[in-house]
């Protein structure tokens, strides 16, 4: 499989897929497509879905592209992120917090148990 992330050159075509392994090995690879992604005007959006690890450098450098993106008023969406990946994207500050179901919050708020 090959690890190196596929993407658009314009803001209007496929999202951006990651794929296989995202090590220190691929940041420089991953970082010139993050800059082209960049120079588009939309939002971003980015498959995981064969995505099988991904280091520290790899997290730093989405982390790095979601804050320029967001400077530009722009949003970073990863989607169909693999079971194994969500804590450590969730940790990071890459996906949003899952709300709890509003029974439970209500109930919460209540004091009931």
């Amino acid at each position: 499989m090959d690890p190196l992330p596929h993407g658009p050159d314009s803001a209007n075509a496929a999202p951006l897929r990651l794929e296989g392994a995202v090590t220190f090995a691929l940041a420089s690879s991953l970082k010139e497509v993050a800059c082209r992604q960049l120079r588009g005007g939309a939002d971003l959006t980015v498959s995981c879905a064969r995505l099988e690890q991904i280091d520290a450098t790899g997290v730093q450098l989405l982390l790095a592209l979601k804050r320029d993106l967001a400077q530009a008023g722009r949003r970073l969406e990863l989607q169909e992120v693999p079971a194994q990946l969500e804590r450590t994207f969730l940790l990071a500050g890459l996906l949003p917090l899952p709300r709890a179901p509003e029974a439970e919050l209500s109930t919460k708020a209540s004091g009931e148990r």
